[in-house]
């Protein structure tokens, strides 16, 4: 696109707000996702994060929300690979050109696994794997809840099996999403649900098999 500005004076102000405006008018800008190396990653007091993505010969400053932050299902650091997904804006208050996230995941199945090791770690760190959180499983369950999606093969698998192995047992199953980035939040309803109504001995969450990418959630 070309601009003939003609011979005007123009304030910081106006560039800046013609910069915005620009950017803003470009669709392609508004929903992209970038490959790139974290760098200065940051999150600040308030629940933002702010850092870069790199290659071997640009740099693009990037922020994401404390909303988007939270969703994210890996523990970010300086080097990992990524890919981000938002939209291209003109920071005016800094002259600087960001890259929005909404939501970011790592590049490849050897940074996934890497990336679920350092958020394993941060878990077991943080105590919730220790023995004392555990409680003794029951040896006769009368009443379990499966948290599962209530469509797919698995949920079948996992009722017949339990009634196979125990015929006197109550399945209470609680619907749930398995994959995908509302997975998590759907899944900590479906235990808010099991321990809501009461006289639930197991929770039982599943899902069938899948790709890695499929199973990260």
């Amino acid at each position: 696109m070309s601009l003939d500005l003609g011979p005007a004076v123009y304030s910081v102000s106006e560039i800046s707000q013609l910069i915005q405006d620009l950017l803003a008018s470009e669709p392609g800008l508004s929903a992209l996702t970038v490959r790139g190396e974290i760098s200065g990653w940051t999150r600040a007091s308030s629940g933002h994060c702010y850092f870069a993505l790199k290659d071997g010969t640009a740099v693009l400053q990037s922020v994401m929300f404390k909303p988007d932050a939270m969703r994210l299902r890996f523990v970010p650091q300086n080097g990992d690979m990524v890919r981000a997904t938002g939209r291209i804006a003109y920071y005016q208050q800094r002259g600087q050109l960001q890259l929005y996230v909404t939501a970011m995941e790592p590049e490849g199945a050897g940074a996934l696994h890497a990336a679920y090791e350092r958020l394993r770690a941060q878990l077991a760190a943080e105590g919730l794997f220790d023995e004392a959180r555990k409680q003794p499983l029951p040896r006769f369950p009368r009443r379990v809840a499966v948290i599962t999606s209530p469509t797919g093969a698995a949920v079948q698998d996992m009722t017949r099996i339990l009634r196979s192995r125990w015929p006197a047992v109550r399945v209470l199953i609680i619907p749930a999403l398995v994959q995908g980035e509302q997975a998590a939040p759907s899944l900590v309803a479906g235990l808010q649900a099991a321990a809501a109504v009461g006289g639930v001995d197991l929770v039982l969450l599943g899902r069938g098999g899948g790709s890695l990418e499929d199973l990260w959630a």
